[in-house]
C-alpha cells in the first residue's frame, strides 16, 4: 500500500516519529525575579488540533509518537520527499512556524483497527501553507509506486483535496487542505480493499470546523 507508506515515519511504521511529552502541554506557572506568579503559555497548536473524537480512541503523544512538531521533526517525517528531494527546504522555503500531530484509532469497515492521523502545521504566511499542501499531493503522487491512486473530494471542506488507494495489503485516505496560514493533512489507514476516503474526508472537516 504505496499511498499509506508514503506518509509513514522512517523505521516502517505507520506512526510519526517524535519525542514529544505523552500529554498536550498545559500552562505552567512558574515565578518572575521579583516572586510575581508568571504563566508559560501551553503548545499554540495544541488547541487548534483535534483532541477527543466521538468513535475515536485517542492515543497519548509518547505512544503514538505524536504531539508539537518542530523542523527537524517535520523534516523527518516528510519520508516520501527524504527519498528524493530537500525535505528541510521545502519547509523552510513554504515558511513552516511549527506544528503539531496526533494519532486515534478506530474501527473500519471491516471490524479491524484504523489508525487516524492528523498533521497540522502553520505557516508565515497562507501561500506558504498552500504551497506546501501541494508539496504534500506531489510528493504522495510521485511515490505509489504503481499503485493504482483514486482523487476524492472530501465534503464539507473548502478547496480540499483527496487521494486513496487501496489493494491487498491495505488502505489509505488521506485528506489536505490550507486554511489561513494552517495545512492539514488527515490520513486514514486500515483493513484491505476499503474505501476510505470517507473517514479520511470526515477527519479533515472536523479539524477545518476547529480552525480559525
Amino acid at each position: 500500500m504505496a499511498l499509506g507508506a508514503a506518509c509513514s515515519s522512517s523505521g516502517g511504521s505507520s506512526t510519526p516519529t517524535t519525542t514529544a511529552p505523552a500529554t498536550t502541554p498545559r500552562p505552567t506557572t512558574t515565578k518572575a525575579n521579583d516572586g510575581t506568579p508568571t504563566t508559560t503559555p501551553s503548545d499554540p497548536l495544541a488547541g487548534l488540533i483535534l483532541g477527543d473524537i466521538a468513535g475515536y480512541t485517542r492515543v497519548p503523544n509518547d505512544i503514538a509518537d505524536t504531539g508539537p512538531t518542530d523542523l527537524a521533526k517535520a523534516t523527518l517525517d516528510d519520508v516520501g520527499c527524504n527519498l528524493g528531494c530537500d525535505a528541510r527546504r521545502e519547509l523552510t522555503s513554504s515558511g513552516f512556524v511549527h506544528g503539531f500531530q496526533r494519532q486515534w484509532t478506530s474501527l473500519d469497515a471491516a471490524g479491524q483497527e484504523a489508525q487516524n492521523f492528523v498533521y497540522l502545521y502553520q505557516f508565515k504566511t497562507p501561500t506558504g501553507a498552500q504551497r506546501y499542501a501541494a508539496h504534500w499531493r506531489a510528493t504522495l503522487l510521485d511515490t505509489t509506486q504503481g499503485a493504482a491512486v483514486q482523487e476524492f473530494t472530501p465534503a464539507f471542506v473548502p478547496g480540499g483535496t483527496g487521494l486513496r488507494v487501496a489493494d491487498k495489503s491495505g488502505s489509505a485516505g488521506i485528506a489536505m487542505f490550507t486554511k489561513g496560514p494552517y495545512a492539514v493533512k488527515a490520513q486514514v489507514t486500515a483493513s484491505p480493499e476499503l474505501d476510505e476516503s470517507g473517514p479520511a474526508g470526515a477527519l479533515a472537516s472536523q479539524q477545518y470546523a476547529k480552525l480559525p
